[in-house]
């Protein structure tokens, strides 16, 4: 028996996106997340300075996984997000609350606590979102 991932719907993450009651920074990292070429882990290891905003990509300097491409392409959404969230700083970490680095910890519980979801669910619905025939099919 096959078991159906949670994925979030698009009308679900444009609302959360919206949502301005919500951290810019967690609504940043979850558009991110949708836009799906890159894993928690590498996200909230980025730094402002890796973010190049003209070109719509980020720079993945120390990916987990070998199948992570070096620039990380970015939607208009995310890049419209990360232009907010980094504003006039030049240095430090892409994702932090206040001083602090957002952590895994930090992101899972905001996302289960205002989006009533996970992480892996935003990124499984971008996913599904733009490959919908792959989605469906089951893994060779």
């Amino acid at each position: 028996m096959a078991v159906e991932a949670e994925k979030v719907s698009r009308k679900r993450f444009e609302e959360l996106v919206a949502d301005e009651g919500i951290s810019l920074a967690h609504r940043a990292l979850w558009s991110a997340l949708w836009d799906g070429e890159a894993r928690v882990a590498d996200w909230l290891r980025a730094q402002i300075e890796d973010v190049d905003l003209p070109r719509r990509r980020v720079y993945m300097r120390e990916s987990v996984r070998a199948d992570t491409p070096e620039w990380v392409p970015v939607s208009e959404l995310t890049a419209s997000l990360l232009d907010r969230l980094i504003g006039d700083l030049t240095s430090g970490p892409l994702f932090s609350h206040g001083p602090a680095r957002l952590t895994r910890e930090s992101a899972s519980v905001m996302a289960r606590s205002h989006a009533g979801t996970s992480l892996h669910a935003v990124r499984s619905g971008g996913l599904s979102a733009r490959w919908p025939r792959a989605a469906a099919e089951p893994a060779p």
